[in-house]
């Protein structure tokens, strides 16, 4: 996790591999707090339907590998 400060508060920024994004797909529930950045909102990962976290798991991928 990487941390910085503002002048407004405090910004956390944390990253997640594809991997992890599929163990959230499987344990919905132990990942309820993950956010993800999509187009300008962010959103909690088990609130998209399955084609959307599969998109942006692939999207993932794509960026990393």
């Amino acid at each position: 996790m990487c941390v910085a400060s503002c002048s407004a508060g405090i910004v956390l920024l944390r990253s997640v591999n594809a991997d992890t994004l599929r163990v959230a797909q499987l344990e919905p529930t132990a990942y309820e707090s993950l956010m993800v950045r999509i187009g300008g909102f962010s959103t909690y990962f088990n609130w998209l339907s399955k084609e959307h976290q599969d998109d942006i798991i692939a999207r993932t991928e794509h960026e990393l590998g």
